[in-house]
């Protein structure tokens, strides 16, 4: 329970500075979010995106349906 919203927002504050500067994340090879934005050229992906995937089946479903069509 926090006091004020002073309180519950300087909590907020370290909890991002944390996760940002101090956590490693798996996702980008064991680096902070700080030191991965800092890095030059694309990370290695080590995660997957279910939202890409499903564009991709999304293109791929629209041209073979335009393939049948045509």
């Amino acid at each position: 329970m926090f006091r004020s919203i002073d309180d519950a927002n300087l909590a907020i504050s370290k909890a991002i500075a944390t996760y940002n500067t101090v956590r490693p994340h798996m996702s980008i090879d064991y680096m902070t979010p700080q030191e991965a934005r800092e890095c030059t050229g694309p990370l290695k992906k080590r995660w997957r995106s279910y939202r890409e995937d499903a564009i991709q089946k999304a293109r791929k479903d629209k041209e073979s349906k335009e393939l049948v069509t045509s």
